[in-house]
């Protein structure tokens, strides 16, 4: 490994000195993004919803991950009307703290059994209802903290297999919505659109904080969400650069 490092080292070493500035710059955005980002990139966080006894437990993969990942298995009361969702210490998928934090505020949801699902993920959900039978019914704000300031972080959103036709629900994130209308189907695939919603490149804010708003979307009584991940990206900018400097050395070689 040592004697590759450094071939590689004098075969960059005799690069033009303009190669020389566009992966030194890569490097210094890569060091300065990794500074800054409580997560590391790649790291996923998973969190599932549901009520006691359904979807109460979820482990493995979903859209991303592996088979042997441990899940943040938040669980609310079914039936019972709950105006906040203190805030919850997110672990990440290999068990360990990832330092950053959940909360649902503003609204008012329950926990619920959903239909039988073949995906683990869907068995459980929490929900609005916007008629207001079951309380206020949002919208909800879901807040995570403690991402460490300027991460980057694509967001999925679970949201299906309601047990009532046509529960969906509606994420907002900085003026930007996505919305799912799912008519009570028995989840048996990931389908975008159908019964997920999924964020690219959100970037914390200076405090490390991202706020996204979850309601009923348009014509829709009930608004369920199932569950999220989390995954640290590497920063555009920073992938740009690696990416000439790798190309660059590329063409250097062919040469």
């Amino acid at each position: 490994m040592v004697g590759y490092e450094t071939m590689n080292q004098k075969k960059i070493m005799k690069l033009p000195k303009r190669y020389h500035i566009a992966l030194t710059c890569a490097g210094l955005l890569g060091t300065m993004a990794s500074s800054q980002a409580a997560l590391t990139i790649g790291d996923i966080i998973s969190v599932n919803f549901g009520a006691p006894g359904h979807g109460a437990t979820v482990t493995g993969a979903a859209l991303i991950g592996s088979n042997l990942d441990v899940w943040n298995n938040i669980n609310a009361n079914a039936g019972t009307n709950v105006s906040t969702l203190g805030t919850v210490g997110l672990n990440k998928v290999d068990g360990s703290s990832s330092g950053a934090s959940l909360s649902v505020t503003t609204g008012s949801f329950n926990g619920s059994n959903a239909d039988s699902a073949n995906l683990d993920i869907y068995e459980g959900n929490i929900y609005l209802d916007s008629n207001g039978q079951f309380g206020p019914g949002g919208p909800a704000t879901i807040s995570l903290t403690g991402l460490g300031a300027g991460s980057i972080v694509d967001l999925y959103f679970y949201i299906g297999a309601g047990h009532t036709s046509g529960e969906g629900g509606a994420i907002t994130i900085g003026g930007t919505t996505y919305s799912v209308t799912d008519s009570n189907v028995i989840e048996s695939a990931y389908t975008p659109g159908v019964n997920y919603l999924k964020f690219d490149d959100v970037t914390a804010d200076a405090f490390g904080n991202i706020e996204a708003t979850w309601s009923a979307a348009s014509g829709q009584r009930f608004a369920s969400l199932s569950g999220m991940q989390i995954q640290a990206v590497p920063e555009p900018s920073a992938a740009l650069l690696g990416g000439l400097g790798f190309f660059a050395i590329l063409r250097r070689r062919r040469k």
